[in-house]
C-alpha cells in the first residue's frame, strides 16, 4: 500500500533559544473548546481507520506525516493554520527529584 505523506519540517535547531515564543497561542477556556477548535476535532474524529497521522524524528528535524491528502488539507485550510509541538526530553523526568517542567499553561518542554 502507497502511503502519501506530507511532510512538515521543524527545525530542533530552536532549542538553544533561551527564552519561549509561544507562536501567539491563546489560551482557550474549556467552555469554547467546541467553538474555537469544532471543526478541527470533527476532521480527525472521523479519520477513516486507514488515515494515520504522527510526528516523525530524523536526526535534529521533527516531522509531521499524514496518510490522506485530502484530510491533511482539511486540517489545514488556512494560511496560518499549523501545529505546536511540545519536546519534552528525559532528563526533565529525573528518578530521584521533582520533575523538571516548564511552568506554562502551552507546553511542558520546549514548544516548536
Amino acid at each position: 500500500m502507497k502511503y502519501l505523506f506530507i511532510l512538515i519540517i521543524v527545525n530542533i535547531f530552536t532549542f538553544s533559544i533561551n527564552a519561549q515564543n509561544t507562536y501567539d497561542i491563546k489560551e482557550v477556556s474549556p467552555a469554547s473548546i467546541q467553538q474555537k477548535c469544532g471543526e478541527c476535532l470533527s476532521v480527525v474524529n472521523s479519520l477513516p481507520p486507514e488515515v494515520t497521522y504522527g510526528f516523525l524524528l530524523e536526526g535534529r528535524d521533527i516531522y509531521f506525516a499524514m496518510t490522506d491528502e485530502t484530510y491533511f488539507n482539511l486540517l489545514f485550510k488556512k494560511p496560518n493554520d499549523g501545529i505546536a509541538v511540545d519536546v519534552v526530553t528525559k532528563s526533565q523526568f529525573p528518578c530521584n527529584s521533582e520533575n523538571q517542567l516548564t511552568n506554562s499553561t502551552f507546553f511542558m518542554g520546549n514548544l516548536l
